[in-house]
């Protein structure tokens, strides 16, 4: 029994051995480990404050590129940095929040050139048409959207959208569908209603939409299939040369394909019954 007994404990002893040996072994590697990410960790903010302390990284240069319809200065100006702060202590987003506070600006993306550079590529937004909403004009672009009001600065010739607001409410479709033709015109290599050749497009719930040219022409367009409507024009107007009819003032009703009609003398959008003008049946 004693043997026995004698025995039993020192099984416990050897098992208590084991287990201590084992906890010290992993208490030290947990130390080792820790004292390894405690040095990194100071490693790694003692280098990024002799960064930001360099003299080499200050910011001396700011490239801008895309500009076109404003100017290189007005972007660094919008960027609102300080001249000879840290390269690596600027917040690109924040700078690029900054810069696109602009109307003309869409997007803007920013990057650091080492040593001493930081460089801004702007996407600047493409004006299509103006909006008039209670006498006055703003630019929208082929997103649809309205970004700016027109001032002085703005020297663009651009097609004049009327009729989209309705008791000061946007006729949503209409407008959309006269970006659409807009933008169509504006891509298209060849045409013979050019985007450049448009003065308005009007928006009317009932006739659906009208252009009116620099050159005399208001065509009534409807509700849709604008494309394949334009494609009769050439036909039409070779029509009514061959009838000698008077080019300069034109009202060219294409809402109906099987049934189009031209009167002269007017361009009035849209058409106002029992005007005056010739009516010529196509």
């Amino acid at each position: 029994m004693k043997k026995t007994s004698q025995s039993v404990l020192r099984i416990k002893k050897n098992r208590l051995q084991r287990f201590f040996l084992l906890y010290f072994r992993e208490a030290a590697a947990c130390v080792l480990i820790l004292t390894a990410v405690l040095t990194m960790t100071f490693g790694f903010i003692y280098a990024y404050s002799c960064v930001l302390s360099d003299p080499a990284f200050r910011l001396r240069d700011m490239v801008v590129h895309g500009c076109r319809e404003i100017t290189e200065q007005e972007v660094i100006a919008g960027a609102s940095l300080v001249p000879g702060q840290n390269l690596f202590s600027v917040s690109l987003k924040k700078v690029a929040h900054r810069i696109e506070k602009n109307p003309w600006i869409k997007e803007v993306r920013v990057g650091r050139e080492l040593p001493d550079r930081l460089v801004m590529e702007v996407q600047e937004r493409v004006p299509l048409a103006l909006v008039e909403k209670e006498k006055r004009f703003r630019i929208v672009d082929r997103d649809g959207i309205v970004f700016k009001e027109l001032d002085s600065r703005d020297n663009h010739d651009l097609p004049i959208l009327t009729g989209c607001y309705k008791d000061g409410i946007l006729q949503g479709d209409l407008f959309r569908k006269a970006l659409g033709l807009l933008t169509h015109l504006s891509d298209a290599k060849e045409s013979i209603i050019g985007y450049n050749n448009i003065s308005e497009l009007n928006l009317d719930e009932i006739f659906g939409l009208s252009v009116i040219t620099n050159t005399g022409f208001c065509l009534a367009m409807g509700f849709d299939d604008y494309q394949n409507k334009l494609r009769f024009l050439p036909a039409i107007l070779e029509s009514l040369q061959k009838r000698n009819v008077n080019m300069r003032l034109l009202h060219i009703d294409l809402r109906d394909p099987a049934k189009i009609t031209v009167r002269d003398g007017i361009r009035t959008a849209p058409l106002k019954t029992g005007g005056t003008g010739k009516e010529y049946r196509l």
